[in-house]
């Protein structure tokens, strides 16, 4: 195995995401009172729009993740440690690294409604089939917890809270609300705000925890976090 490491500043990062959230989340604000004012939507930094800078940020952000999910696949295959969950966790963080920059879920919407002949909370029906998903996930996910020490364990559980509340949870009420209301009002617009920050905040509270498990309890041969 070659002596060459990887040095990754495992707090440099996690600021890194931390400060584009915060300017992001910022632009957004600024883009919509401009529209208020001069009746022109800036979709640019909008969050709730899809391939723009916020939708790239997010794609990069779970692409990261998933790598650092191999990364940590790869160390603890090398140390003779189960790595199974890992390996499809990075698997499915790359799915949705793909899914945020073509949005899959978006053009399920359709078939699945008329399908299903959904409504109310399930008006983007695509949650149905990702949240059953999620569920089946979850069985897992507890069982792997309990084997990750504290601190890592509260800071996976909050990123998971976090994501899941923006990206299913509020895209629950969301539907509901789009569909009573439409689009094109405030309280709409602060539902899919609060969403997307939610789900970018939880990405960067994962990668978080991701390096600093990395950094604390998979120290290794070739991969260094300082």
């Amino acid at each position: 195995m070659a002596n060459e490491t990887i040095e990754i500043e495992a707090k440099k990062i996690t600021t890194f995401f931390a400060l584009v959230v915060i300017f992001l989340i910022f632009a957004h604000i600024v883009g919509y009172v401009l529209c208020l004012y001069f009746g022109k939507l800036c979709s640019v930094f909008h969050l709730d729009i899809e391939q723009n800078i916020p939708t790239l940020f997010s794609s990069v952000a779970l692409l990261f993740s998933s790598f650092l999910l191999f990364v940590m696949c790869f160390l603890r295959k090398g140390n003779k440690l189960s790595y199974l969950y890992w390996l499809v966790l990075g698997i499915i963080f790359l799915f949705l690294a793909v899914d945020e920059t073509i949005s899959v879920h978006e053009k399920l919407i359709m078939p699945l409604r008329t399908a299903l002949n959904t409504s109310g909370i399930f008006y983007f029906a695509w949650v149905i089939p990702y949240g059953i998903a999620l569920i089946i996930f979850l069985i897992p996910t507890i069982k792997n917890l309990f084997t990750l020490p504290k601190r890592i364990r509260l800071l996976f559980v909050a990123a998971g809270i976090t994501y899941v509340s923006g990206a299913l949870g509020m895209e629950l009420l969301g539907g509901r609300h789009f569909e009573l209301y439409g689009p094109k009002n405030h309280l709409y617009f602060l539902i899919t705000s609060i969403e997307e920050i939610l789900e970018m905040s939880g990405i960067v509270i994962f990668i978080h925890a991701l390096l600093t498990y990395i950094k604390t309890d998979m120290k290794n041969l070739t991969f260094k976090i300082v």
